[in-house]
């Protein structure tokens, strides 16, 4: 990701900055200080590296066409062990750089050419780390884990969270840009991933609905009865998936319907998963102020598929609570990749965020132009958007790199 300040053309002359993903790996083949000059003369102030990250396979442009094959929960530095004493979820030495060198370069360098570095994380998405640990992971009504997620309510989860945000904040870091402290859904998983059966939306969250023995504990010991509402669930999973036809296959998801097919007792048990994940971001916030960095949320709800017109009502579904965690987080930056999210650049007015930031990209198939990029843009700084990162600087070719830079010379 790559930081640009600017001032609007306009009579408004804040001072706002734009960021783009970059992939730390990239940089192996790259000439840092050409790539950094370049950047700093296209008016960026800053880099994003993306320092933890999940598996994908990508062609990067930058220095290619190179294939590349980015593995699952790999740590693109050397981790200080000193951060993980408190967690079992220590990164492996395979998985991680032997040495900072390439970082300290890009660091020395970023100094060089006055460019903020900035650091990029994934928590909870992480394969590497939950296959070994399957106790940690998300775990369905049956028992069933999801081995690509750890559990935020499990205690080891939210110590690696800690252990990692301290580690990334000693390395003098300008923010940390944080992805994945949630729970994430049924469909995003593993490669290859097979469901050869038409299921609800309903059925599919149910399905994944976490029942872990932390989030099970967190229930009981507030007094409601944990048994009930897992045979409740199981009744309705088995009514769904062995009907010729899903009951609920055509509605829209949403807390109401949830509790006219399971009961109200599911409403206490995602407001209580909910205050969990605000509890770990308020923890994070206070280790990256003590290290004088600047935390940043990426809130996925536009991504969310619920039943609501307002996309940020459906972040419960992700067990978050957008202005709770606003109140705690320096900047909330919702997702706004699609060329028809401009639709949604006033969901968050109301959210109580300290700052607003916003995620977008050039890259196909989310915009196909300059001119819906630009206009996006424009319609996010008249809604009061602060901050920009553009995703990803190493997966787009030179027309889209000069898409998104054109868009931005508009506000230089």
């Amino acid at each position: 990701m790559l930081n640009l300040d600017y001032r609007l053309t306009s009579s408004c002359a804040e001072s706002k900055n734009l960021n783009i993903y970059t992939f730390l790996h990239a940089f192996q083949k790259d000439n840092v200080s050409q790539v950094l000059s370049e950047l700093r003369e296209s008016g960026f102030t800053g880099v994003n590296l993306a320092l933890n990250y999940h598996a994908s396979r990508d062609i990067f442009w930058s220095n290619g066409p190179q294939l590349v094959y980015l593995k699952e929960g790999f740590h693109y530095y050397k981790p200080n062990n000193i951060f993980y004493k408190d967690t079992e979820f220590f990164p492996n030495q395979e998985s991680t750089y032997e040495n900072n060198a390439l970082f300290e370069k890009i660091s020395d360098a970023g100094t060089d050419f006055n460019l903020k570095i900035n650091a990029w994380a994934v928590y909870f998405h992480n394969l590497e780390l939950a296959r070994d640990k399957p106790e940690f992971t998300v775990t369905n009504v049956s028992g069933n884990h999801f081995l690509t997620d750890i559990c935020p309510s499990s205690p080891q989860a939210q110590n690696y969270a800690f252990s990692l945000t301290k580690d990334l904040c000693s390395r003098g870091i300008y923010s940390l840009l944080l992805e994945s402290i949630r729970f994430h859904n049924f469909d995003h998983g593993y490669h290859h991933e097979r469901l050869f059966i038409n299921i609800s939306d309903v059925t599919r969250f149910l399905f994944y609905l976490c029942f872990c023995r932390y989030c099970e504990m967190n229930f009981q010991n507030l007094g409601f009865n944990v048994i009930s509402l897992k045979k409740k669930i199981i009744e309705v999973l088995n009514l769904a998936l062995n009907a010729e036809h899903d009951p609920w296959l055509h509605l829209k998801l949403s807390k109401n319907l949830l509790a006219e097919v399971v009961g109200h007792g599911i409403l206490d048990y995602l407001n209580i998963r909910e205050g969990i994940v605000t509890g770990i971001y308020a923890r994070i916030s206070n280790i990256c102020k003590e290290s004088g960095v600047i935390s940043k949320f990426l809130d996925p709800s536009m991504l969310l598929n619920g039943d609501s017109e307002n996309p940020l009502e459906n972040s419960w579904i992700a067990g978050l609570n957008v202005k709770e965690i606003n109140q705690v987080i320096d900047i909330c930056e919702g997702v706004y990749f699609s060329k028809d999210s401009i639709n949604n650049t006033h969901i968050y007015k109301n959210s109580e965020a300290k700052r607003l930031g916003a995620s977008l990209t050039p890259l196909y198939p989310f915009m196909e132009n300059e001119h819906q990029l630009s206009r996006l843009l424009q319609k996010l700084i008249e809604d009061g958007f602060l901050d920009f990162d553009f995703y990803a600087y190493n997966l787009m070719t030179r027309n889209q790199f000069s898409i998104m830079a054109n868009s931005i010379q508009r506000f230089l």
